[in-house]
């Protein structure tokens, strides 16, 4: 995770296939969350694979409309407000998918 003054991003985030549907992602990803948050970050973002965007949505980011493609692979932008910002009732459940 990278902050630069309110906000924090990360990249790079994936789970080897063969590891998917244990949790790893969901528990990297909460931690990712809270660190955010308790750097005093007010947004998150990070360039989502399209064909992934379905795992961030369970963790309250949502898409900015902004998509790009680099390497062959199509990407979206999405985003969380964290703080006292954040939307009620968002909850980080598990999927097979992580």
């Amino acid at each position: 995770m990278f902050k630069e003054g309110s906000d924090a991003h990360f990249r790079k985030f994936a789970t080897a296939t063969a590891e998917q549907g244990k949790g790893y992602g969901t528990r990297l990803l909460n931690h990712v969350l809270e660190a955010a948050g308790e750097a005093g970050a007010t947004r998150i973002y990070c360039n989502a694979r399209t064909n992934k965007a379905e795992f961030y949505k369970k963790f309250g980011l949502a898409s900015t409309g902004q998509t790009f493609a680099k390497g062959g692979k199509d990407y979206v932008i999405m985003e969380r407000r964290l703080g006292a910002s954040e939307e009620p009732g968002i909850t980080n459940g598990r999927d097979s998918n992580d």
